[in-house]
């Protein structure tokens, strides 16, 4: 496993060298299957998932933002929201 970081982007890249992984589908498994939700979160929690499969194994990379926008708030110390940070991301 290789954790590095570009500009304000990590990224994760893992390789398996075993028998790879047959046809990828990335969704999520029905509730009452255990397991098989690896792929499925990793496209979800961050900004892309490459897989690759060739004859040495499987590669998959994964990358976040790490870039946080702060919600500008009123300067009143009683407000419980003044340190809330905004965690969405632009689906632009």
């Amino acid at each position: 496993m290789d954790l590095y970081l570009r500009a304000d982007v990590l990224v994760c890249e893992v390789t398996d060298h075993g028998a790879g992984i047959g046809d990828l589908l990335v969704e999520m498994p029905a509730a009452d299957v255990p397991g098989g939700r690896g792929l499925w979160l990793a496209h979800q929690l961050t900004g892309t998932l490459m897989v690759a499969g060739g004859p040495a194994g499987v590669a998959a990379s994964v990358s976040a933002c790490l870039t946080i926008q702060s919600t500008p708030v009123a300067s009143d110390s009683s407000n419980p929201e003044r340190d809330r940070v905004d965690l969405s991301a632009d689906e632009g």
